[in-house]
């Protein structure tokens, strides 16, 4: 039976059972305590008539309503689909990498390795090229290098006649420079002889 608060008007829909004029029910919207009028015979539509009011705290064990009678809000729209992922490329082949072939002729790194320990060439094994008797191996020309002593750094001393050639221009540019000098000092004494004498009365009796 559907029955509505007096105070609020908020619809409840309640078993028959429990409106029998007895049990008190609570409105959930406006916390109303009040006791319906039991439906009478051949009575339709929403009950609403109160046989009592009872206190707060009164007997609430009719209290409604139901988890099932709560108007419930309007469903969520259920989400849209997302769009399928863009499948990855598939995977480049990719060639593996070659071994180098190594050059005719030229044998493979440890091919030339003793067979045992005690350094005994294994049995069939090629013996190696006699080496020809005016050819000298690196071993002996590096020892020989390092025999060797330090290169001469000492001077190398000129012949005579180079040192006097070397010598030569510079005494020649020497003796010019004095006979230069000695010549420009004459010059001025015959130049200012006056004025020397007047300076220095002595000068005019040397000059004569």
């Amino acid at each position: 039976m559907d029955i509505a608060c007096p105070n609020c008007a908020a619809t409840y829909r309640v078993p028959d059972a429990l409106i029998d004029g007895a049990n008190a029910l609570r409105c959930v919207a406006c916390e109303r305590v009040w006791v319906p009028d039991p439906p009478r015979p051949g009575q339709g539509g929403i009950a609403g008539g109160i046989a009592g009011e009872t206190p707060r705290g009164a007997s609430e064990e009719a209290t409604v309503p139901n988890a099932g009678d709560v108007p419930q809000s309007p469903a969520e729209p259920p989400p849209l689909p997302q769009p399928p992922l863009p499948e990855p490329p598939p995977p480049v082949p990719v060639a593996a990498p070659r071994a180098p072939t190594p050059p005719t002729g030229t044998t493979p790194a440890g091919a030339a390795t003793m067979g045992t320990a005690g350094g005994v060439p294994p049995a069939g094994a090629p013996e190696p090229p006699a080496q020809p008797p005016g050819m000298r191996s690196d071993v002996t020309l590096s020892l020989t290098a390092t025999r060797a002593g330090p290169p001469d750094l000492a001077p190398r001393r000129l012949p005579e006649g180079s040192r006097r050639r070397l010598a030569r221009p510079g005494l020649s540019l020497a003796w010019a420079l004095s006979l230069a000098i000695v010549a420009v000092f004459v010059m001025a004494l015959v130049i200012y002889h006056a004025q020397i004498s007047a300076v220095w009365p002595p000068f005019a009796r040397i000059a004569g």
